[in-house]
């Protein structure tokens, strides 16, 4: 049972500031505590060797904002290697509702967005159909909306799984709570450079961690480990996917 004095605003502590949560505060913290008290969390990690995506990201990035006024990062690399996987692995594209299992054929991937201090998460539909340049235009388009607080229902509506980067925060290695109803959420951290054995040589390269957080009521161990591991194949042999970029 909940101690009530939790609820208690205490009075013998100097309080900087005491403020009401917006409208979307309240629904983040509700789909939190719902996320966390009703979802079973299944937690994974991998680290992935990322230089040969940064070797391509640097190869063809001149020639991409030439053509298209775009200039591509590595989120719009990672999401397009994401959605790929998920296609092979569709079971993790769903949710548990009503005690059902539903697994969706649209892949419409969440992207969290992070504005003043608030989240949301914007789609990106149908992922897996579009291209490099598509994805990349699609998401400038999504930030700048909700930066500019000009994000439509549609915007918002209907993504089947959520990804959250926050490498740019220089974050090593993270974990991230399930976006209720969807059954899972993948988190990027930053990219680092180590020292890596290639042939019998020591070589510099540069390395990231995915995370992928699952419910683990439809989602076991094994296929999310399947999931993970192909992901960071794709990573790692980015001309499977981008071979006429």
């Amino acid at each position: 049972m909940q101690n009530k004095s939790n609820n208690i605003i205490p009075q013998d502590i100097k309080i900087k500031s005491s403020t009401e949560l917006t409208g979307i505060q309240k629904i983040i913290a509700q789909r939190m505590t719902l996320s966390k008290t009703t979802i079973p969390h299944l937690l994974q990690n991998i680290k992935v060797d990322i230089t040969s995506i940064i070797s391509l990201k640097e190869e063809v990035q001149e020639k991409l904002y030439s053509n298209y006024g775009i200039k591509v990062t590595y989120t719009d690399f990672l999401l397009k290697i994401i959605a790929t996987a998920l296609r092979e692995y569709i079971e993790i594209n769903s949710s548990y509702i009503n005690q059902k299992y539903i697994i969706y054929d649209d892949i419409n991937i969440g992207l969290a967005i992070s504005v003043n201090n608030d989240l949301v998460v914007a789609t990106i539909y149908n992922m897996d159909k579009l291209g490099i340049i598509e994805i990349a235009k699609r998401r400038i388009e999504l930030i700048e909306k909700a930066k500019s607080q000009k994000l439509s229902l549609a915007d918002v509506k209907y993504s089947t799984i959520t990804v959250t980067n926050v490498g740019m925060y220089g974050i090593r290695s993270t974990y991230a709570i399930i976006n209720p109803p969807q059954a899972a959420i993948l988190a990027i951290a930053e990219i680092y450079k180590e020292p890596a054995i290639i042939n019998e040589d020591i070589l510099p390269r540069s390395f990231i961690e995915i995370s992928l957080s699952v419910d683990h009521r439809i989602i076991n161990g094994a296929l999310s480990a399947q999931f993970l591991h192909r992901i960071a194949y794709l990573i790692e042999n980015p001309g499977i996917i981008f071979e006429d970029i």
